[in-house]
């Protein structure tokens, strides 16, 4: 409230850092939130995913035996 006139001037790295956490996180629930949507893009947009099977080019059982 001191360093901004109004809450839209706050960078958005800098109110995360700023932020309270969130329970038992180390970190604030807007960046909480942008972890968690982050990891899931990057999990659901990788067809080699350790748990994701059943798509075009995933890894088969054979595979990884061959390995």
């Amino acid at each position: 409230r001191e360093t901004y006139a109004h809450v839209d001037d706050i960078d958005l790295f800098a109110g995360m850092v700023m932020e309270t956490p969130s329970g038992d996180a180390l970190v604030g629930d807007t960046f909480l939130c942008l972890i968690s949507d982050t990891f899931a893009r990057v999990k659901y947009g990788d067809r080699h995913f350790y748990d994701l099977d059943g798509q075009a080019g995933s890894f088969t059982l054979g595979i990884f035996d061959a390995i």
